[in-house]
Order: structure tokens, then C-alpha cells, then sequence
């Protein structure tokens, strides 16, 4: 992502972009440019930053938002009238790593841990 903006500086400070107050990955370009590397990420309406000494944080107007996830198919075996069963959400955008997200079906949360699985799939135990 590049961040575009001014007064960056007209030598490379090594600033750095902070997307909800976590440090990114920044490569200096220009005065009026920065490129920053986003770690994992799934929420959106995250402020940035740019900081340039551990005290000179400078917010800015701007929010970034990764794309939310989106679920095209849940799966599960056959499982008995009580217990508890385990179905697997296939879906897009889930993140590249575990990001502690939480799954419901309707309004009930899975029991238990929900289980992360890849960037396409989660796994939530439910009762039956």
C-alpha cells in the first residue's frame, strides 16, 4: 500500500505507518511518499499514523479496512440429536494467520475455541 501525502521528509527519516497503533512495515520513497508493508489484518476502520521518533506520532485522517470475511458454504457430517457437531465454514478472507476471530451461527457463538484453519476456513463446534 502507498501512503501519499506531505512533509514526509526530503531525506529518508525512517518513518514508520501505524495501522491501529501496531507498527507496519515502512519503506520511505519520497517527501510526498511512503510504502508500507500491512501485517495480517481483518477488521476495518483502522486509524493510521506516521511516526518518526518514539514521542512524534502523527495521526492522520485516513482509516484502512481489509475486506470483510465472506461465507459461501458451511459443511458438517451426519451427527446425533444431542451433543454437540462440527462444521466447517469455507468462506474468503478469514486471514493469512490466526487473527482470534469468532464465529456465530444466528446469534449463537460456537462453543468452545474456534478453530482457524487457513484464510478459507474455519472450524466451530455447535450443539446439536
Amino acid at each position: 500500500v502507498n501512503l501519499t501525502g506531505a512533509n514526509f521528509g526530503t531525506v529518508d527519516l525512517s518513518p514508520l505507518v501505524l495501522l491501529a497503533g501496531a507498527e507496519q512495515l515502512t519503506h520511505w520513497t519520497s517527501d510526498t511518499a511512503i510504502s508500507v508493508q500491512l501485517l495480517d489484518g481483518v477488521m476495518g476502520g483502522l486509524p493510521i499514523a506516521v511516526r518518526y521518533t518514539p514521542t512524534e506520532t502523527y495521526p492522520t485522517k485516513l482509516s484502512f479496512s481489509f475486506d470483510v470475511p465472506l461465507v459461501y458454504d458451511l459443511s458438517s457430517t451426519n451427527y446425533a440429536a444431542e451433543g454437540s457437531a462440527m462444521l466447517t465454514l469455507q468462506a474468503e478472507n478469514f486471514g493469512t494467520s490466526d487473527m482470534s476471530n469468532r464465529v456465530k451461527i444466528g446469534q449463537t457463538a460456537c462453543q468452545g475455541q474456534d478453530q482457524w484453519t487457513s484464510d478459507t476456513a474455519m472450524v466451530c463446534r455447535v450443539a446439536a
